[in-house]
């Protein structure tokens, strides 16, 4: 079971209705079954054991058909086709089960393949896609390859991959890396804001006096050889 970022999305039907809809209307339940695998990736796994377990039965039960029509324990007394009807029956079943037992596997290879990366991508403090592959030993093309899909089928939900910086951005990653620029351009964008602006000082004379003296922009100015207040 995997511990996902608050995923609200539905998560299809709940296994007793698709057990139910398998045994009376399986051709409601199949696809209600995979809709499960494909959304729930919070519990990829389970589902996905369980959808190998229901192909499996369906091949077994087509097994069970043609071992019973080669025996002659299901041929009919009215001279039917039985024969085409026995291949389309095996063949779907056989055909269909090990097609869903197929499917199913690789989403359980997806969900085994997360729960080794996502140990390591945790320690990663750039999320460095060479680090990852050389700590579960793949090639960098594999890793990424492989990154990119749990990303395509939501199990890294909010990720992307940084090409230029081979590295994952993802709230997995124990330090989203950002750009040194983009942090120094910050800091002094800060050091502006906290910078206090200059005083202007210009030069005025005295109206009583005459004397010239330097004055500050918006503060009380004296003048400094009669005392008149300065504006």
């Amino acid at each position: 079971m995997f511990q996902k970022n608050g995923s609200k999305a539905s998560k299809g039907a709940s296994w007793a209705v698709i057990i139910i809809l398998l045994i009376f209307f399986c051709y409601v339940g199949i696809p209600l079954m995979l809709s499960k695998l494909h959304k729930d990736t919070e519990n990829m796994l389970f589902n996905a054991k369980r959808t190998i377990t229901v192909g499996w039965i369906f091949f077994a039960i087509g097994c069970m058909y043609l071992f019973l029509g080669l025996t002659g324990a299901l041929n009919p007394n009215d001279g039917s086709n039985f024969v085409g009807f026995l291949v389309f029956i095996v063949v779907l079943l056989c055909g269909g089960g090990y097609a869903i037992v197929r499917h199913a596997k690789k989403y359980r290879n997806w969900g085994l393949m997360y729960e080794r990366y996502l140990p390591v991508l945790s320690g990663l403090p750039t999320g460095s896609l060479d680090e990852l592959a050389e700590t579960v030993g793949e090639t960098y093309d594999v890793t990424s390859k492989n990154i990119q899909n749990l990303i395509d089928i939501g199990l890294l939900e909010n990720s992307y991959i940084d090409k230029t910086r081979r590295s994952l951005v993802s709230p997995v990653v124990s330090s989203t890396y950002r750009p040194k620029q983009s942090s120094d351009e910050a800091e002094v964008k800060n050091t502006q804001q906290a910078k206090p602006r200059a005083s202007k000082v210009h030069t005025i004379k005295c109206p009583n006096c005459g004397g010239v003296n330097n004055v500050t922009e918006g503060a009380v100015n004296i003048c400094d050889y009669c005392g008149t207040a300065l504006e």
